[in-house]
């Protein structure tokens, strides 16, 4: 895979050669053509459902430039596209229509520059507006990032370049599509909306790669399985199993579900170390550290994915993020629920480990990001899951495959298309409400899987088949998931429990007192004293670690790690 930058400047002779793709891994930049006195280059996998992929990058290659970008927006799946037309003397970038390709841009006076890692732009300075959302959301919000003067593209958005007159224009030619308050459950056209989600698994046939099913208890995994093997395919499914929820009954689900489909299937035991290696490290790093993820058990993933030689992954989380509902009645209520308070523990720990002038920065820029954000989406209840999209799946859920997966493999993302959004988003909320639509969808289409329980965002839920079993584990995750209980339970070595991340303790003693974004009194105070079970210490800790991962990507000149991991 590349990364790809654009550097273009008014003072600066403006060409193609300004446009540099950068080699991460030996995978060749997909879809690059040059003729025409136009270049264009595309990170990530578009697709044409229902057309001839080669003929649309074709179209956009020849022609007049407003032909060419029309042809890029109308392109599915996840990417950015990247244009230089000499004739033009114009820079044009494209985003996906859901806006789930990374792209980010910095803009100075008589200068642009533009690639999908903030670290390639960014010059060591922290924003406020986004270590504030790290803070009080665990991830950022809308277009502001961690780094200064960095920003990401919003959804579906054109922008357009012209070094020599130094003119930047943007257009969003996507948007999120109104509710329809006429659907109801009986009305939903799941025929049609699984006959698109097919359609957009088979426009992945142009990659020539048989993907291996990334299968859990949920209802996404699920949902790709019968939809490959009712296509005839029979891939490959991997599962990684996770001890430390439910006792590991999610890998189990898995297990059964890949039996009744008669799909191969290899479960992995994660590493009880991991968050204390250099492959969590390098997580983070190829992360850059966009959310927490400290004992993030999908940040395991990614290395059990290169370790078991897989080359292609399906991926159903962008069909899943718009079928299930994550919503509130009002904005208020849900940032109420997903906005950590002023008072809370995460908030407490940043007083601790940054300088109060930074903190107070933090907290009023972050007010100001969210009203910019709010007022991008719809009204009311409807609005609220845009935002849980626009936010939530794009900087938090969609990282983890497009800017850590894809450095190794090719990740398909079936139903990331126009036609599934516009059949799923406008379904109102109080419809989707507990996974209706999925159980309703497998009820019609798939009945016998319908019938196993399932394991979704940690919950356990019944098939429709009356499982006495189920009732049974649910007693005991009740017991074990207590939270007193289960702590209990951990110290007394009768349920497993990750061990502390000496990857963070090694954070704490190394951080360099003399930093101004620091508050060097509570990092002595974090030095002085023994880590305890209290959230407020926990979360400090991991602060630290957070920040001085963030200093060694973001660093100007790639820098070394000075400390060695602790053995």
């Amino acid at each position: 895979m590349y990364t790809v930058t654009a550097d273009f400047s008014s003072h600066a002779r403006a060409s193609a050669a300004n446009v540099h793709p950068r080699r991460l891994h030996d995978t060749p930049v997909r879809l690059i053509g040059a003729r025409n006195g136009r270049s264009v280059w595309i990170a990530g996998l578009p697709i044409a459902p229902g057309r001839n992929l080669q003929h649309c990058i074709d179209g956009a290659l020849d022609g007049d430039l407003t032909a060419a970008v029309r042809t890029l927006t109308s392109l599915d799946g996840a990417f950015a596209a990247f244009v230089w037309d000499d004739t033009a003397r114009r820079l044009v970038v494209v985003n996906d229509f859901a806006g789930l390709y990374p792209v980010y841009m910095r803009r100075t006076p008589a200068a642009l520059r533009v690639a999908c890692t903030i670290g390639e732009l960014s010059d060591g300075r922290p924003d406020p507006a986004g270590w504030g959302a790290f803070v009080g959301f665990g991830h950022y919000v809308g277009e502001r990032t961690s780094a200064a003067g960095v920003t990401r593209l919003h959804p579906g958005t054109v922008i357009e370049y012209e070094p020599g007159t130094d003119a930047l224009t943007t257009r969003q030619y996507w948007r999120w599509p109104a509710e329809d308050d006429r659907l109801t459950l009986d009305r939903i056209d799941t025929a049609g909306l699984l006959a698109a989600i097919g359609e957009s698994l088979a426009a992945y046939d142009v990659y020539g790669a048989e993907g291996t099913l990334l299968l859990s208890g949920g209802f996404e995994s699920r949902l790709l399985a019968a939809l490959l093997t009712q296509a005839g395919a029979h891939p490959r499914a991997l599962t990684l199993r996770n001890p430390y929820e439910h006792l590991e009954i999610d890998g189990r689900f898995a297990s059964r579900v890949a039996r009744m489909l008669g799909l191969p299937h290899v479960v992995r035991d994660p590493d009880p170390d991991f968050f204390s290696t250099e492959a969590f490290l390098e997580y983070v790093r190829r992360h850059e550290v966009a959310s927490t993820s400290v004992n993030l058990f999908i940040a395991q993933v990614c290395s059990e994915l290169r370790t078991a030689g897989v080359r292609a992954s399906w991926d159903g989380f962008p069909f899943g993020s718009v079928i299930k509902e994550k919503s509130a009645d009002t904005f208020d209520l849900y940032l109420k629920k997903m906005r950590r308070g002023p008072e809370s523990a995460m908030w407490r720990a940043a007083r601790q480990v940054f300088a109060p002038s930074l903190v107070r920065e933090m907290e009023e820029a972050l007010d100001a990001a969210v009203a910019a954000e709010v007022a991008q989406c719809h009204p009311g209840r409807h609005g609220t899951q845009q935002f849980f999209h626009r936010t939530r799946i794009r900087h938090r859920i969609a990282p983890n495959t497009l800017k850590v997966y894809a450095r190794d493999i090719l990740p398909m993302l079936p139903g990331l298309t126009r036609d599934v959004f516009d059949r799923v988003v406008p379904i109102p909320a109080r419809v989707r409400a507990g996974e209706a639509v999925y159980f309703r969808i497998f009820e019609r289409h798939f009945p016998a899987l319908a019938r196993l329980p399932w394991c979704s965002g940690g919950h356990l839920l019944p098939g429709t088949r009356r499982d006495l079993g189920l009732r049974a584990i649910q007693a005991r995750s009740a017991v074990v998931e207590h939270p007193r209980v289960g702590y209990l339970l951990k110290r007394l070595g009768l349920v497993p429990d990750r061990p502390p991340s000496r990857v963070v303790s090694d954070a704490v003693r190394d951080a360099p007192l003399d930093d101004p974004f620091l508050n060097s009194d509570g990092i002595r105070l974090l030095r002085r004293t023994e880590p305890s079970a209290t959230n407020e210490d926990t979360y400090a800790r991991e602060l630290v670690f957070y920040w001085s991962m963030w200093r060694e990507v973001m660093a100007p000149a790639p820098i070394a790690r000075t400390a060695a991991l602790s053995t």
